[in-house]
């Protein structure tokens, strides 16, 4: 059984171009989290729990006892494209052989990926031993960096959201025509938001969510429904979508159901993921102009075009 861990998959065409140049996304994870990639079955015979009892062992020198690392674990079978963007992973796995060896920056950037093979179990165990320390301190290694990372953001950031002031609409460029969406959204003060005309997401079980930081519907995962049938058909995406592009839209009963975070957060802050995320945009008239043509065919139509999707960067979770 494995545990949630939660990412953004940024979706990189801009058109239906499928040629353009390979993108290598900025690695996820929490902190101190490792992605397991193992068999349900080798995850509950001796590989597995050598591999807790060395990697989740206590943390010496805090004051309570926590775990050196989180474990995650995937089965192989679900550990493809979106999957493979966390920034520590461990891949176990049977083979005709016993090796073991560190990967950088394969799948994302920055990431390290400990591969261990083995012919039987008890092999896997020696592998996994004979490679603890050092893995241990790659990991480490990368832990801190990531920390260091995300305390100069965190500073920079800090000072952007005091510059938000109260209004929800502040973040929203000047640059903008009248006549756009997300203008027409400012004026009339309508709750606003480019993540459902640019981002897919969904927990690594393969749950769709509007965002990070929105409410699943409970209904459409991976296994039922393609990402595309997600982004073009879903009853909550397509709700959110409509109650953002109507000028007269007053109750926002989608809004309300899947993106209560951010609504409560801006009622007792000023301020949310939401504004976080459209201020990085602010001097970008292109981004502007694809989240207005996309909203507005929506507006026209009641259709999400998935050709008209446009990469866009978001502040990772903490």
């Amino acid at each position: 059984m494995y545990k949630n861990i939660s990412f953004i998959l940024f979706l990189l065409a801009i058109g239906c171009d499928t040629n353009a140049t390979a993108y290598k996304p900025i690695s996820s994870g929490k902190i101190h989290t490792i992605s397991v990639v193992i068999d349900n079955k080798l995850w509950n015979e001796s590989p597995g729990e050598e591999l807790q009892k060395i990697y989740s062992s206590e943390f010496l020198g805090l004051p309570q006892q926590e775990p050196l690392f989180t474990l995650n674990q995937i089965p192989p079978s679900i550990f493809t494209d979106f999957t493979r963007e966390s920034r520590n992973i461990i891949v176990v796995s049977k083979s005709t052989k016993d090796s073991a060896f560190i990967n950088s920056n394969k799948f994302a950037s920055p990431q390290k990926i400990l591969y261990i093979n083995g012919k039987t179990n008890k092999s896997l165990v020696d592998q996994i031993n004979k490679t603890a320390r050092k893995a241990i301190n790659t990991f480490k290694a990368n832990e801190i960096k990531e920390k260091q990372k995300r305390i100069k953001n965190s500073i920079l950031k800090t000072k952007e959201f005091d510059s938000l002031g109260n209004k929800k609409f502040s973040h929203i460029p000047d640059l903008l025509k009248k006549g756009t969406i997300a203008q027409q959204a400012k004026d009339k003060e309508i709750f606003f938001c480019d993540i459902p005309f640019t981002q897919l997401y969904m927990e690594i079980d393969g749950n769709y969510q509007p965002c990070c930081f929105g409410k699943p519907d409970g209904k459409h995962n991976i296994l039922n429904t393609s990402m595309k049938e997600w982004m073009v058909n879903s009853p909550a995406l397509n709700g959110i979508r409509k109650e953002m592009v109507d000028p007269n839209e007053k109750e926002f009963k989608n809004v309300n159901k899947y993106c209560t975070r951010c609504v409560s957060d801006e009622k007792r802050y000023g301020k949310s993921r939401r504004t976080a995320c459209m201020k990085i945009h602010t001097n970008d008239s292109e981004f502007w102009g694809k989240v207005d043509r996309s909203a507005r065919m929506f507006k026209a139509s009641g259709l999400f075009d998935f050709c008209l999707l446009y990469t866009s960067p978001s502040p990772r979770d903490s």
